[in-house]
C-alpha cells in the first residue's frame, strides 16, 4: 500500500460514513522534500445536529506518511532475511506490521457574540465524562495506545 492508495481508501471510508469532504477546500496535502514524507490534514465540519445545539462541531484529522512506511507495506524484514540467508524453516517471530499514527482534534464552539454561563465544576465533569464515554463507544478498539499519567489507554485503529 502506498500513500495514494491509503488516501483513496480513507476518502471512501469517509463517504461510506456519510462525512463529506468540504469542497472546494478539501484536504491539505504537503510533501516534505527533505525526507520525502507526505502529510495530510482534513477539517470536517459537523452539520446542524439538534443533539449538539448550541455548539457547532469540527474535527481535524492529520497523518504523516513517510517513505519508510511505504517500504514496510511492500515487504517485511522476514522477506529480506529469507532472500539473503534462505529459508531455513526458522519462523520464530514475525515483525510488527507498520502503524500509521492519526491525530484527531475535536472542537466545538458557539456562534459569535453568544454568551453562555460557565457550568459548575460538577456539571462540567459530568458532561466531560458523558462525552468521553460516548466518543469511546464510537472508536474502534485496536492495538493498545500510549498512555499518559492521567488518562486511560487511548483507543487506536491499526491501518
Amino acid at each position: 500500500m502506498n500513500y495514494q492508495e491509503f488516501r483513496d481508501l480513507w476518502h471512501a471510508a469517509l463517504q461510506e460514513a456519510r462525512l463529506q469532504i468540504p469542497h472546494p477546500i478539501g484536504p491539505t496535502e504537503r510533501i516534505n522534500l527533505c525526507d520525502k514524507s507526505q502529510s495530510y490534514e482534513l477539517v470536517i465540519y459537523g452539520g446542524l445536529n439538534p443533539k449538539c445545539e448550541p455548539f457547532h462541531l469540527a474535527a481535524t484529522i492529520e497523518w504523516e506518511w513517510d517513505a519508510t512506511l511505504s517500504a514496510r507495506y511492500e515487504t517485511t524484514e522476514e522477506d529480506m532475511l529469507m532472500q539473503i540467508f534462505g529459508d531455513f524453516g526458522i519462523h520464530d517471530d514475525d515483525t510488527v506490521p507498520p502503524r500509521l499514527r492519526m491525530d484527531v482534534c475535536l472542537s466545538a464552539g458557539v456562534a459569535h457574540g453568544t454568551v453562555y454561563p460557565v457550568p459548575s465544576l460538577a456539571q462540567w465533569q459530568r458532561w466531560v465524562r458523558q462525552a468521553s464515554d460516548e466518543l469511546q463507544s464510537l472508536l474502534p478498539i485496536g492495538i493498545k495506545g500510549s498512555t499518559n499519567s492521567s488518562s486511560k489507554p487511548r483507543r487506536t485503529r491499526r491501518f
